[in-house]
């Protein structure tokens, strides 16, 4: 089993080079890297600076570190246009990867900046092996902090959040209870095909790959390493750690609000009642949400006719009801605040410790413990879920 780490770089002469120090000198890690930003930009005078850096970049690529695999699309020849993202540079490199790879191999998506432990092949090799029927596995995280009181106040509650929509997730038994990070994905060449692989978009084209790789395949959540992403200020993205952090502590909130445990609840229900859904007995707010689509009826009653038992059609119900269409919901249907909303979780999780919903009055040692809280969390149920389906 080869693993074929795929690294998209713009701009990120500061970190990269932490990053592939980070990775084992073993011949089965074969390591990638797409150096990448607009051809236009070398024109541009406010992105020279980014086109500098990417130059230097490859420089010291091909110069100390001979053993990458490099694609250049960031010269001003190359044909990198302004649409161009993170989403077409991570495409790019797993089709390169994909050229050279087995169907035993294992497809690793990695960010610049982010660090793993030395262990970290050890263990995707042995969980991989051992799940068998396992597609893909969405790493365990836990974000790097900076020592800026500032900033990681900002990291620690945009970690909260995330923490948060996947542990209420996982607490009614969805199968979107991943955490889309891109520098936390592993996956088998043959489903990465048979999914679809990364869609072309300047952002999100994580979450859209391991939504179809949930919906068509088993997916794991927990294993015993982990990924350490930055918490450094980006704008690459227009979402995620980098935009989150580049916020104010009040924006951040707005924007990367906490739902209410009872948002869930009506999704876990419908979960619990389809049978008496199918037979057109049984709705609720989430049931509600999805009929506003005029098309429902007629999808509603395609499923029924092509799954014949409740089993299936459970299941292509849940395959319907997607991540996406969950977000839409939770969104549509959005009450309280990001503290009232963390209060009523914590509190449902039995956490012993103090909260104010007034966030910004809580010092950041509180913040500290509510991540860590909430991360253990996450891990015993992620890990209890992929027991429940690997039988391990």
């Amino acid at each position: 089993m080869k693993f074929y780490v795929c690294i998209p770089a713009c701009n990120e002469f500061d970190f990269l080079f932490n990053t592939l120090d980070s990775l084992p000198k073993d011949e089965k890690v074969v390591t990638l890297v797409c150096v990448n930003q607009p051809s236009s930009w070398w024109n541009d005078s406010s992105k020279k600076s980014v086109c500098i850096n990417n130059q230097r970049t490859m420089e010291k690529l091909i110069s100390k570190y001979p053993e990458v695999i490099l694609i250049d699309q960031s010269s001003s020849l190359s044909d990198w246009g302004d649409k161009n993202g993170v989403g077409d540079a991570r495409k790019l490199l797993f089709e390169t990867a994909i050229q050279m790879s087995d169907d035993n191999d294992v497809l690793v998506s990695l960010d610049a900046d982010t660090v793993i432990a030395k262990d970290y092949f050890v263990h995707l090799e042995n969980i991989f092996s051992k799940r068998e029927k396992m597609a893909a596995l969405a790493v365990p995280y836990y974000h790097q902090l900076t020592g800026d009181i500032v900033q990681d106040r900002k990291i620690l509650l945009y970690e909260i959040y995330l923490r948060a929509y996947s542990v209420s997730l996982s607490m009614i038994n969805s199968r979107y209870n991943f955490t889309p990070l891109g520098s936390a994905i592993a996956v088998r060449p043959e489903n990465y095909v048979k999914a679809g692989g990364f869609s072309e978009r300047q952002a999100g084209e994580d979450f859209y790959l391991l939504q179809s790789l949930s919906k068509n395949f088993e997916v794991g959540n927990y294993c015993k390493c982990q990924v350490y992403p930055s918490g450094r200020i980006s704008d690459r993205v227009p979402f995620g750690t980098g935009p989150a952090v580049s916020l104010s502590e009040k924006g951040l909130l707005t924007r990367y609000t906490i739902y209410h445990p009872d948002q869930f609840t009506s999704i876990g229900e419908l979960y619990k009642n389809v049978k008496n859904f199918a037979g057109g007995t049984y709705q609720n707010d989430f049931t509600q949400f999805l009929a506003i689509n005029p098309k429902f009826n007629t999808v509603m009653n395609s499923l029924k006719k092509n799954n014949k038992t409740l089993d299936r059609f459970a299941v292509a119900l849940e395959r319907y009801a997607d991540g996406l269409k969950i977000q839409q919901y939770l969104k549509h249907s959005y009450k309280g605040s990001f503290g009232e909303n963390l209060k009523a979780l914590l509190d449902s999780l039995d956490y012993q410790g103090d909260f104010n919903p007034e966030v910004l009055r809580n010092k950041i040692e509180l913040f500290s413990q509510i991540r860590e809280f909430l991360y253990e969390t996450d891990m015993r149920l992620k890990r209890e879920s992929d027991r429940r389906t690997f039988k391990d």
